[in-house]
């Protein structure tokens, strides 16, 4: 009687970030609460003009922010969580060493989003305009991009699980030394790659292949040869 193989295990899939954030009733803020050390829970900034604003270590919890302006802002080392960013912008965003939970930034354009060292997990990008994005060295964890279009996203050195493009194009992906995990790319419209040796880990689609195919042979050391 025929021995049967062992079923190979598979992995289950990742979750998914949300696409929305359950927030309490809120209570109108300005931009004087945003500061240094701040401690908010349950804010709606609407309209409000929080360029300039510095508040590095602060903690935002349970808040909104809808049509609000970030120009030069910086939060390094902050706190957000259970937050909905919708329509802000900002020429740029600095959020360096931040750490994000069930966020989800929805509509708007960030020119520079610079996170690097930032700790991201269920978090959620949609219909966002993203110039360049730092995410450098970060840890990411469930994040998800749907219809964004992206003009460079740098996760290197970044250890990424979970990470999905979704109707996504992003001109420039950097994953130059980035640890990868469940990490769905075939998705996005990819028109450059940087470090196609650390792609171990990503799932591509097969026009992504036959885009990647040279680079691919390259950092393989293999010869095609285009003689009929």
């Amino acid at each position: 009687m025929p021995t049967r193989k062992p079923a190979r295990s598979r992995k289950p899939p990742v979750a998914l970030a949300p696409l929305d954030v359950l927030l309490p009733p809120l209570q109108a803020g300005q931009a004087a609460d945003l500061d240094g050390d701040a401690d908010l829970d349950g804010v709606l900034f609407d309209g409000t003009d929080l360029s300039g604003v510095h508040a590095d270590g602060a903690s935002v919890v349970d808040c909104k922010l809808s049509a609000c302006r970030l120009d030069e802002a910086r939060l390094r080392r902050g706190r957000m969580a259970s937050c909905l960013f919708e329509d802000v912008s900002a020429t740029a965003l600095d959020m360096v060493d931040t750490t994000w939970v069930d966020v989800v930034m929805r509509a708007g354009r960030l020119g520079a989003f610079v996170a690097h060292g930032a700790d991201l997990m269920r978090v959620a990008f949609v219909g966002v305009r993203l110039d360049y994005v730092n995410l450098r060295g970060s840890t990411l964890t469930q994040v998800r991009l749907m219809n964004c279009r992206v003009g460079e996203l740098d996760v290197g050195e970044a250890k990424v699980t979970g990470l999905q493009l979704e109707e996504c194009v992003v001109e420039q992906l950097v994953l130059t030394g980035a640890h990868l995990a469940a990490v769905d790319l075939s998705g996005a419209q990819l028109h450059g790659l940087d470090g196609v040796g650390s792609l171990s880990g990503a799932i591509i689609s097969q026009d992504q292949l036959t885009r990647l195919a040279p680079a691919l042979a390259a950092h393989l050391g293999v010869e095609v040869n285009h003689a009929p």
